[in-house]
């Protein structure tokens, strides 16, 4: 179990991360667009007076745990309604902002409220988007970055110690712990997933909406796109470099030692400008095999 466990640890992470992706984005996504259709159909404007005002406490918990509960009467046709629904969503909001929200509806007034011609008992005081289901559209998306970072990683770094081609010298060419073209592509494929379904959330809410927007979402969705800069800087990095140099050669006399044996490495890599060489690093990474019961089990690295 142990053994399986570390073998699969990526996958399981990539699973879980997967469901959470799934879960957020749905939740979300589901919750913008009950909001959407609800506030597209309570359209048409009426005259309603309050009836009722006050703060109504929510759940079990304190802070953000307080709605508006507004009562109001309102005349379409010959026919009158009352109703209780501020917004399209309920949103649970400090005692303070709701306080402020409550002081502007007194009981006696005249406000304007808006009905579904379709079925006029359906109103709504309110036709403002909340952006709190966007907050886990954008949420849920470094989930499936993270995943799709650990895949690319998986697969592009997973399987180098496979790579071992015998040359006519009697010397093999191994593989690179890097391929700069692959980490390039993947910082383009991350860094395009990110900003284009950010787009696709935060872009609905700032079309639909209407002024003035949500402070919350205006901070959220600049600190969203501030973090997709990091992908672009790895591909921009790595795009960079491959301008420079091409991909290095490692070439090994020998794919198998013990302890205390020596092995000769040699590394090529072409230049494609005029550069100082001021530093060079490289390192091999090893593994030990180790016998167990039912196969093969390829145990930690040691460089």
């Amino acid at each position: 179990m142990i053994i399986f466990l570390k073998q699969n640890m990526k996958t399981l992470g990539i699973i879980i991360g997967l469901l959470i992706f799934g879960g957020m984005f749905s939740s979300g996504a589901w919750d913008a667009w009950k909001q959407h259709h609800k506030i597209g159909r309570i359209c048409l404007p009426a005259d309603a007076v309050v009836l009722e005002a006050h703060n109504k406490h929510i759940g079990s918990g304190g802070g953000n745990s307080n709605i508006p509960a507004i009562k109001y009467r309102y005349t379409v046709g010959d026919k009158t309604y009352t109703s209780n629904q501020f917004e399209a969503m309920v949103i649970g909001r400090s005692l303070d902002r709701t306080g402020r929200i409550v002081t502007r509806y007194r009981v006696g007034d005249t406000v304007r409220a808006y009905y579904d011609p379709d079925n006029p008992d359906e109103a709504l005081l309110s036709r403002k988007y909340a952006f709190h289901p966007y907050i886990f559209v954008l949420g849920s998306i470094p989930f499936l970055s993270l995943c799709l970072t650990v895949g690319l990683g998986t697969l592009i770094f997973g399987r180098r110690q496979e790579y071992q081609i015998p040359l006519a010298d009697g010397s093999y060419e191994i593989a690179r712990k890097e391929n700069m073209r692959q980490v390039f592509w993947g910082g383009v494929l991350i860094a395009s997933l990110w900003h284009g379904m950010g787009f696709l959330a935060w872009g609905h809410y700032f079309r639909v909406a209407v002024q003035p927007y949500s402070t919350l979402g205006i901070v959220i969705t600049i600190g969203y796109e501030v973090l997709g800069l990091i992908p672009i800087g790895v591909a921009i990095k790595y795009w960079l470099v491959t301008r420079n140099v091409s991909e290095a050669r490692v070439f090994a006399d020998t794919m198998q030692s013990e302890r205390g044996s020596e092995i000769a490495v040699r590394v090529e890599q072409t230049c494609r400008s005029r550069l100082r060489i001021e530093e060079f690093s490289g390192g091999l990474t090893c593994r030990k095999e180790e016998q167990v019961q039912r196969g093969r089990y390829l145990s930690g690295e040691d460089t």
